[in-house]
């Protein structure tokens, strides 16, 4: 009497094979002298300050060819001769790891997302005006600036400095926790900003669009609300409101 086994069973045994072109791989790439990092197509970054500069992709060896990194002035500039990760043309996206000496600044364009292991800087600036997201696990700088004018989002955390300025235009949110002397919050898009989980003395807001800024503050808050956002301050502020439209605040 024959046995059979079922498909599931069957289906589990068989040796899971892998295409050379889909295998994961390494590919570097011999640059330096930037402080600066823009990541252009659909990959993304890893960034971790050290001593030496590097840059190292690794994904499927398909994606790796179509990689393309060079340095214009002091800048990284990474994207794809295709200028796109196509699933059906097996193309998927890879990460590409780097390593700086030092870092002042980061723009993404694309969908590719950006993540920032913990350093330090003078002064450091980030623009991300694509689908992808910014993620920073500690900085500690005199002056920081944020811009997000896309669909993705960007999480601060650990962030240590004097003033720090966060602008959001898009459809994404900018989430932020640490400890800033001084803070000014423009929000114009549809999402929202929290820095609840940030400790701040002076605090200014600017909202004018249909999200959302959730902040506290333990001194002078200034802010400035019109069109249907809602901002919110916690914590003990001293507070200046001036308003219009169906804006709502609520401070202290």
């Amino acid at each position: 009497m024959k046995t059979i086994l079922p498909l599931s069973l069957v289906l589990s045994l068989l040796p899971i094979t892998t295409s050379p072109a889909q295998a994961q791989t390494a590919r570097s790439f011999a640059l330096s002298g930037f402080d600066r990092i823009s990541l252009e197509g659909c990959d993304d970054a890893v960034v971790t300050t050290g001593a030496a500069f590097s840059v190292r992709a690794v994904g499927p060896a398909v994606s790796l060819e179509v990689i393309r990194a060079e340095v214009r002035g002091q800048t990284l500039i990474l994207t794809r001769s295709d200028r796109m990760c196509d699933s059906r043309a097996k193309r998927p996206s890879a990460t590409i790891e780097i390593t700086v000496p030092r870092l002042r600044g980061v723009e993404s364009a694309g969908t590719g997302s950006i993540r920032l292991r913990a350093f330090e800087a003078a002064e450091f600036e980030a623009d991300m005006s694509g689908t992808g997201n910014l993620t920073i696990d500690g900085l500690r700088s005199q002056k920081v600036g944020i811009v997000l004018s896309g669909t993705g989002n960007a999480t601060i955390q650990d962030i240590r400095t004097s003033k720090l300025s966060l602008e959001l235009s898009g459809t994404g949110s900018i989430r932020g926790a640490g400890a800033v002397d001084a803070l000014a919050i423009d929000s114009s898009g549809t999402g929202n900003v929290d820095t609840t989980a940030m400790t701040t003395r002076v605090l200014s807001v600017d909202a004018s669009g249909t999200g959302g800024v959730r902040a506290q503050a333990d001194g002078p808050a200034a802010i400035d609300a019109s069109g249907m956002t809602r901002v919110i301050v916690g914590g003990r502020p001293q507070c200046t409101v001036d308003k219009s439209g169906f804006a709502r605040v609520t401070c202290g």
